[in-house]
Formats: C-alpha cells, structure tokens, sequence
C-alpha cells in the first residue's frame, strides 16, 4: 500500500507481487486452532454461548433467534478469513434480516444438502429394505458431503439461496478449487468427528453443580468446531476466492518481497520551499461530504534533483485505432491507462474535465497515483477522492491510504493524513490498507 516512484524519471514504480497461493492453503491450515484458542476466539466462543443459552429459553422465536446468531457468526469469521483478518471479531448484529434471518436460511439450505437427499431416498425404499445395502443412498450421502462446504461458502459470500441449490454451479466451483477444496471437505470432516465429541463433553459440562455458568460453557463447548470449519472455508476463500469470482484478481496480490523499502532519495516534500506550511493552503478533506476541492494556488514545485526524462509521444505506440480524445475522452483515458501511457492518461484526464462519474474507479486510482508522484498534487487528490467516492468499492481503502499519503508526505498536512488513516482503520478493518493505516499511526516506539 505504497505510493513509490522513480528518483530519475519520476514514474511509477510497480512493486513485485505473487499470488496469495505462494503460501499453500494446506500449510494455512496447520493454524486453525488459534484461530479459537486466543483471547478474541474465546471471548467469541463463550459470547456466543451464552447468546445460544439465553434463546433457548425463547421458545420457536428463540430457536429462530439462536439459529440465525450461530450462522450469522460462522459467515461473519468466514468472511472475516476470506479478508485476511487472523482473530475473530464480533458480528454486528444491525439488521434482523441480513445478519440473523438471511444467515439462517443459507446454513440451513447449506446443511440440508448433507441429509435431505438421502433421507428422501430412505423414506421411498420399502419397509423390507436394508440400508446400508443401498449404494444410491450412501451416494446421496457423499454427494452432500462433497456439496454442502462449497454452498456454505457460496452462501458466506452473499451468493444467494437460488446460486446454493444449483449443482452445476456448486460443482463448477468445486471443479475450479481442485484438490484445495478437497483438502477442505477432509478437514471438515475431521472437524465433525471432533464436534460428536465436543457434543458428548458439552453434555457433562452442562451438569456441573454452577447455576448459569455450566450451561452457558455447556453451549460454548458446542461452537468451537463450527468456528474451525468456518475459519477453514475462510482461508480457502483467501486464497482462492479468484477463482470463485470473490473480489478482483489484483486483491489476491501481495508483495514479493514485504517490509523492503526504496533505497533511493526522493525530492523534498512540496510546499515547504518557501517556508510557508502547505496546511495554510490545503484544507483537509471532509470524509462525510463530498465537497469540492477548495481552491488554492498550489505549492511550487520542488527543486528537482535530475532532469526528468523527456518522453517523445511519436515514439509511444498509438493508444486505439479510430480513438479521438476530443469525441471519446473517456475511452482515451481508459486506452492510455491499458497501454501504461499513465503521463499521457493524466494529460487527457484533466483535459477532459468531466464529471468524476464518468470514469471508473481504476481510472480514478492510475491517475491518482501518477499525478500524485508527478507533482500534480491537486490533480491528484481531486482522482483518489474520485476513486474512493464509493465506499464499498474494492479500491476504496486503498484510494484513500494513497490520499493520506499526498496530504502527509506531499504537503506536510500530518492532521489530514491521520484523520484518512483513522478513518481506513474504522471502516475497513483487516484489511491490507487498515494494517499499513495503522502501522502509520502507530508511533515508531510503539511499533
């Protein structure tokens, strides 16, 4: 989550990235334990324990109640995974319906794949009939368990109920992910051995002579494997979630070579040449408005310390056949950011004076991070406020760290850069912009 740039040429500089699957998801899997067993997973555990123990004195609207809570939970830390988060936080339960009643219906469809075809089955066989003589039933059987995990997952992400109780979906899925799916279907079921135990335990545990509190670690004893097997999806949807559609391909890349820093000198932050603080003339972004940017005249530009490389547009390769920026600036725009001409995307780009919603968010982003290491500050911010006006967007977060960086280390605004870092680490929590947020926050002798 760096804004890096040449000291010669002053372009962009791209850091090395792999795949998220450098790391195997088997090896992944060797810590799923602590996922549970540290202060936030069993303050989880026991919270949710107690949740279950209280409605269970609800009667059918507890039930529903507790349902909804217990899968509401496991979606949330498979999510959680899926983003890269390491403990479990706490569901905010905030909408009866997204995060109690929408839950419950995709872990009971999910679940309903390990036994409804097989008991349907069961219940047309004649009376005479030996079970465990009936090759169909036993592959009902291990379809479900083959078909459950991914509908899970598919319902964890949002996918729908309609997307679960389609097979050629769920198996195209299942065909995509290969031997990891395979390797999670084997954890799973490990982990269900597990549960029969913890099932027999939170038996004994709930009849120890301690009113309340037996029964609450009665029901908490019950979730620890549940909150296994959703961390176990969680980390197969961190690796392979690409290959589900999950995110965009450029979330699953990290840094070849993390925590090494650029060797070279850049030039000395604008705004400070003529003694003047750059906050006197920068006021800082409001997050809750979308203001416009306040008019200013501009720091002067940094002395420079080698001439910038003079780029000879006869030599670039032609951006599109047929493509006039004065007829399509957006689509020049767009071409010239696919052929890498990011100096040429920034010139078109404030040449257009459009409306920001006219282009997309990657536009915003590529312009953005070029202008900002060109010394177009305004042009700058103006782009990465652009590319973080939706805050659901996957460049949100990262348009935003990239912003508190122009305003902290562009223009000396340390109040503006730390009210951006605050801001990523509220709302956009284990994420890879929240961690280098907090990081940025966090003084060195705290580190």
């Amino acid at each position: 989550m760096s804004l890096v740039s040449c000291c010669r040429c002053a372009g962009q500089v791209h850091p090395l990235t792999v795949h998220r699957r450098s790391i195997p998801f088997a090896r992944r899997l060797t810590g799923i334990w602590r996922y549970v067993f540290n202060p936030h997973g069993l303050a989880v555990v026991l919270g949710l324990g107690f949740v279950l123990w209280l409605f269970s004195f609800g009667g059918m609207i507890g039930a529903a109640l507790a349902v909804g809570a217990f899968w509401g939970t496991l979606f949330s830390a498979i999510r959680q995974s899926g983003r890269g988060l390491d403990e479990i936080e706490t569901p905010e339960f905030d909408n009866m319906w997204d995060d109690l009643f929408n839950p419950a219906i995709g872990g009971l469809v999910g679940t309903g794949f390990l036994w409804v075809p097989g008991l349907l089955y069961w219940l047309h066989l004649p009376a005479s009939a030996t079970l465990w003589k009936e090759p169909v039933f036993w592959a009902l059987v291990f379809a479900g368990i083959a078909y459950a995990p991914m509908a899970l997952m598919s319902a964890a992400a949002n996918s729908g109920v309609l997307r679960l109780l389609n097979p050629l979906i769920i198996g195209a899925y299942i065909k995509r992910l290969g031997a990891d799916y395979a390797l999670a279907v084997a954890a799973i079921g490990v982990l269900a051995v597990l549960e029969v135990f913890a099932l027999a335990l939170s038996a004994v545990v709930s009849f120890l002579p301690l009113p309340i509190i037996s029964s609450v670690l009665g029901w908490s004893v019950r979730v620890i494997a549940p909150l296994a097997m959703a961390r176990t999806l969680g980390l197969l949807l961190r690796v392979r979630g690409d290959d589900l559609g999950w995110g965009v391909p450029s979330d699953y890349q990290v840094l070849l070579l993390p925590g090494v820093e650029p060797r070279g000198v850049p030039p000395p932050p604008a705004g400070h040449s003529d003694g003047t603080p750059a906050s006197a003339r920068w006021a800082p972004i409001d997050l809750d408005e979308a203001a416009p940017f306040p008019p200013h005249e501009g720091p002067p530009a940094p002395p420079a310390r080698r001439a910038p490389v003079e780029l000879d547009e006869s030599q670039l390769p032609p951006l599109q056949a047929d493509l006039d920026p004065a007829q399509d600036p957006v689509g020049a725009v767009t071409a010239a950011i696919a052929c890498n001409q990011l100096p040429r995307a920034v010139e078109l780009y404030e040449a257009a004076n459009l409306l920001d919603e006219s282009f997309t968010a990657d536009a915003h982003l590529a312009v953005g991070q070029h202008a900002a290491t060109t010394g177009k500050l305004d042009l700058a911010v103006r782009a990465l406020k652009a590319a973080a006006r939706d805050p659901a967007g996957p460049l949100a977060s990262r348009a935003l760290v990239l912003m508190a960086r122009v305003y902290g280390e562009k223009l000396g605004n340390a109040q503006a850069a730390a009210k951006l870092y605050e801001h990523v680490v509220r709302n956009y929590p284990g994420t890879p912009a929240a961690h280098y947020a907090q990081a940025r926050l966090t003084p060195p002798n705290e580190k």
